[in-house]
């Protein structure tokens, strides 16, 4: 499952909060540092580190782990 907001809220806090209680996954936050070094800030849901990729590493990461589940 996928969801995407552009809200203008209070700000990108409250849907992270809102991603986490979903318990999705995967959260991808891009905020304006992101937007200009072509990097997303990832969150994983079993995991406290939060890191910051490349979409091509995200990509590589996630096609690992598909053929790992194969």
């Amino acid at each position: 499952m996928a969801a995407y907001s552009r809200s203008p809220r209070d700000g990108k806090h409250i849907e992270v909060r809102e991603a986490q209680l979903a318990q999705y996954n995967y959260i991808l936050v891009v905020g304006e540092s992101e937007a200009s070094t072509g990097q997303v800030s990832v969150r994983i849901r079993d995991s406290a580190v939060h890191s910051v990729k490349s979409i091509e590493d995200l990509l590589e990461e996630f096609k690992t782990k598909t053929a790992e589940y194969q």
